[in-house]
């Protein structure tokens, strides 16, 4: 078996869906696997499914440790996210404003383990004429407050990082066109848009595809409803591959297409990256760079080489995001 195949399967076994048998793999396998899952931002689930494979499945000690210490790690993490995030949206709600938990955060509570989710930022959303209250509000708890180039705003200095966002959809497209906000149908469209974005920029990983399929297994949503909101951003194509990348790696059949698609330009991206792109050769030392010019032209020179990749399946969002990055570095 191959390592990427067993990942995918100790993924459905965490999450309760039907998986393969327990993966035979490799002396080496075994070692490679917490890098790999550390990579992708899913060691916690991973952890979650080798401690209680049966059928006599040997896991190396020392694998079962690296894995146990990462998701020690990422639930003590998780719990003071959660924690300072009900904080923060509860004043924020005092103060009058009306604040949407965006992403992950928002979704976490479909898994059947929350707290091994591997938490980042907080993603609020808010509308445009409250942002100038919320960046107080932020700013009296001793955050700094940044303007980042896709137009959102960062908040840091807090016990946990906040992205402010005036738009819901990482999409250009009129919101009177998109489903309202919240429902279920946005928070499927929002995170299909947010994997997009990444994937036809620096990258994505499993953790962000197995938010969509955990959304999509857990929600009520209408499947007319969702289709036209897919239509109205034109991102039916680049739909119809998530969704049959989900239904063939992780087993959740959205119901939505009556057939499937290749997905192998997906995957491709997801296991050369990593999340978020982030392990991908060379993005380390850019990371790591001091100043910003650096990480920026890593970033530039990613987006362009996800050229065909975005002309196949969104070549108008690829455009727009990559105009609206130009417009906010000159900013």
């Amino acid at each position: 078996m191959e390592l990427r195949d067993a990942v995918w399967s100790l993924l459905r076994q965490s999450f309760g869906i039907d998986a393969p048998a327990c993966p035979e793999l490799t002396p080496e396998q075994w070692e490679a696997l917490p890098e790999l899952a550390r990579g992708q931002a899913v060691s916690g689930w991973i952890y979650d499914a080798v401690s209680h494979l049966g059928g006599g499945t040997e896991v190396p000690s020392s694998v079962l440790k690296a894995l146990e210490e990462d998701a020690l790690s990422i639930r003590s993490r998780a719990q003071r996210h959660v924690s300072a995030a009900a904080v923060y949206v509860d004043e924020l709600r005092a103060l009058g404003l009306h604040p949407v938990v965006m992403k992950g955060p928002a979704v976490a509570r479909y898994y059947p383990r929350p707290e091994l989710r591997v938490s980042g930022d907080l993603d609020i959303y808010l509308p445009e004429e409250q942002m100038p209250q919320a960046v107080e509000y932020f700013r009296g708890k001793g955050c700094t407050v940044y303007d980042i180039p896709d137009g959102s705003l960062y908040c840091t200095g807090g016990p946990i990082d906040v992205d402010l966002h005036t738009s819901y959809y990482d999409l250009h497209v009129p919101a009177g066109q998109l489903p309202p906000v919240p429902s279920a149908e946005a928070r499927l469209l929002m995170l299909s848009a947010h994997i997009l974005k990444h994937a036809a920029g620096p990258g994505v990983g499993m953790r962000q595809i197995c938010d969509m399929a955990i959304t999509l297994r857990s929600t009520s949503y209408d499947r007319d409803a969702l289709l036209q909101a897919f239509a109205a951003s034109h991102t039916l194509a680049w739909n119809l591959m998530l969704c049959s990348l989900i239904k063939e790696r992780l087993g959740v059949d959205a119901g939505l297409f009556e057939r499937g698609s290749s997905f192998a330009p997906l995957e491709r991206i997801i296991l050369s990256g990593g999340n978020f792109g982030h392990f991908r050769p060379g993005r380390q030392k850019a990371l790591a760079s001091e100043g910003q010019f650096r990480r920026k032209l890593d970033t530039a020179w990613r987006i362009l080489c996800k050229l065909p990749f975005a002309l196949r399946y969104a070549p108008r969002e690829y455009f727009s995001y990559t105009a609206s990055l130009i417009r906010g570095n000159l900013h």
